[in-house]
């Protein structure tokens, strides 16, 4: 019989979180719940998967906030305790530290192991942001309330990148409770298809959250110069965010031929990487210290063969042979963003991966799948 693994998440499922997923899916010796306190709307499509909303008593609109603040605060809610020991768990698997610090007093006392996966925001952003309330002010206390319960028996973490490894450690999580785990892309879905690079159009690929570390303005602007080399080149620009009404404003407004798909499903995206000839996401580190964890955009560009160009940022570097399939460049440095997009746009040639058996064993998300599962079986022991 399998074991049980709870993964647990406040929302099921935004679209940007396809890689929880395709995680779930390739388990095989252990069987998945995805559970959740809301269901998205407009949200990835869980067909075939054994996903849960934890119940919610009748009660009156006054009552129903109170509990959403009890869930903000990380009070004890009895009621979700009880539902998720009735999915009898081997393990819960938690993903990005905010959720565990909201779920955190409604588990610490079942006597169930407790995986958490750090991926970017909930560990490189400031102490002092959260402490300042501007990440809301029921999160103001979310860095003390992590490193305490980091330091329970029952408390592991998964961190996605080496980078994320080292921040976890900075903000005052034991180092003997990470290890370093890879989300993965799955390698035969993402197989070069399309026309060769050098037979299509000048296309510049950008696939991400319209965020401050994404940096999606600056690439409008680098796109700006490379226009006025390559007259034909064209800026596609995948996702959504809260920067997403500037950067349309900003194309605008330099009256560039940069167009916005918004946020895709998987199989749209997939067809957009076969399309382009440079994938660019030129990540940084926000005002806030919010930076990266190992963007799966990335992964998937470089399994589809494409052009990159990526910053020498975070998690990035956890990736061998760069230099091999694009270019590296710096953080916030436009015109060597500009230069590179204009090189690789030029280039005639094929991407020549000498090292992607490399590749494959580091981030395939078959492999990737079953070190989770030795993961899981570790934390059992």
């Amino acid at each position: 019989m399998k074991k049980k693994v709870v993964i647990l998440r406040n929302d099921i499922l935004p679209l940007s979180e396809t890689f929880i997923l395709e995680q779930m899916r390739l388990l095989k010796y252990w069987h998945p719940i995805l559970v959740g306190r809301r269901l998205c709307v407009n949200g990835l499509n869980l067909t075939n998967i054994d996903y849960r909303i934890i119940p919610k008593a009748k009660a009156s609109l006054m009552q129903k906030i109170s509990v959403r603040i009890k869930n903000l605060l990380g009070v004890e809610d009895k009621r979700t305790a009880s539902y998720i020991l009735s999915l009898n768990p081997d393990l819960i698997h938690i993903h990005f530290g905010t959720d565990a610090v909201s779920y955190w007093n409604s588990i610490k006392n079942l006597d169930i192991p407790i995986l958490v996966t750090l991926h970017g925001y909930d560990i490189n952003i400031s102490k002092e942001w959260w402490q300042q309330g501007k990440g809301g002010h029921f999160m103001k206390k979310y860095p003390k309330r992590l490193v305490s319960l980091s330091k329970h028996n029952n408390v592991s973490f998964i961190a996605v990148s080496e980078a994320i490894k080292n921040k976890a450690i900075e903000f005052g999580i034991p180092a003997s409770k990470i290890q370093v785990h890879y989300i993965g892309v799955d390698t035969n879905k993402f197989k070069p298809r399309g026309l060769p690079l050098s037979q299509r159009d000048n296309t510049v690929l950008f696939v991400g959250r319209f965020v401050e570390k994404k940096a999606p303005l600056q690439l409008i602007q680098a796109f700006s110069q490379v226009v006025k080399h390559i007259p034909d080149a064209k800026l596609v620009m995948v996702g959504d965010g809260v920067l997403k009404k500037k950067a349309e404003s900003l194309a605008k407004t330099l009256r560039l031929p940069v167009e916005f798909k918004g946020a895709l499903k998987h199989e749209q995206v997939l067809k957009e990487y076969d399309k382009a000839k440079v994938f660019c996401l030129p990540s940084i580190t926000a005002k806030n210290g919010d930076a990266e964890g190992l963007p799966i955009a990335i992964l998937e560009a470089i399994s589809k063969n494409l052009f990159i160009i990526v910053t020498s940022h975070s998690g990035n570097t956890d990736i061998p042979f760069l230099e091999n399939i694009g270019l590296v460049i710096n953080e916030n440095n436009i015109e060597q963003m500009a230069s590179s997009l204009t090189e690789l746009l030029k280039r005639n040639s094929k991407v020549d991966i000498k090292d992607i058996g490399l590749f494959i064993e580091k981030f395939d998300l078959l492999r990737c799948s079953q070190k989770l599962e030795k993961i899981y079986s570790e934390v059992l022991i």
